[in-house]
């Protein structure tokens, strides 16, 4: 049987089915417990048809509920577990190639910004706030591909390890991966570059100081 617990129709909302605490559901050829009492609309579940279908019905629609009714701290508590385990995870070598490809961009970007002059990135997001919009623009355009490839790869991952797609979580690894190291990366090398670029000290100027 797909269900290999009993469930109830309850007396004080007809409606509603229960699946008590223990049941043992088989969608897929993999096995989903129900951790707690369970209540269903009875019009989604098939009376006396155990079937593969409503088992795997009924899985998605106690997921859906759990997701609705687990608490703030509980949320915060499975984003942080699900976002640790991707270390070490299916498909981590994105954790080094999606950064690295960020990086190639910040170089690229920071050397332009020390032929033309132009402040550190990241520190000019404070300093100019004129400005702060078509720079954050600059930046995100510069890695969009990146972060778009870095979402494509996290769904997939999602998918095949979380059983679920988490938009939010998509978008932290995104950003993590692919935003987060150019901003970081694009300024030191701007200033980096610039200090090469400075003329030497005359020998004379040195002498003056040191009189």
């Amino acid at each position: 049987m797909a269900i290999s617990a009993p469930w109830s129709i309850q007396e004080e909302d007809p409606a509603l089915v229960r699946y008590d605490a223990a049941a043992s559901l088989w969608c897929g050829g993999e096995e989903f417990k129900v951790r707690s009492p369970a209540f269903r609309p009875q019009a989604l579940v098939a009376p006396r048809n155990e079937s593969a279908s409503d088992a795997c019905g009924l899985k998605a629609g106690l997921r859906a509920d759990a997701r609705r009714s687990e608490t703030l701290e509980e949320y915060f508590t499975r984003l942080w577990n699900d976002l640790i385990g991707r270390i070490g995870g299916p498909m981590s070598f994105r954790l080094v190639l999606q950064p690295t490809m960020a990086l190639i961009f910040a170089i690229r970007d920071g050397l332009k910004d020390a032929r033309e002059g132009r402040p550190a990135y990241f520190y000019s997001l404070f300093t100019d706030p004129e400005n702060r919009r078509s720079r954050l623009r600059e930046g995100f355009k510069a890695v969009s591909r990146v972060f778009v490839f870095a979402i494509i790869m996290d769904l997939i991952y999602q998918v095949t390890v979380l059983r679920w797609f988490y938009p939010l979580q998509a978008l932290i690894v995104a950003f993590v991966l692919a935003f987060l190291p150019y901003i970081l990366l694009r300024g030191p090398v701007n200033r980096f570059a610039r200090f090469l670029k400075r003329p030497p000290e005359a020998p004379g100027r040195r002498l003056g100081r040191a009189g």
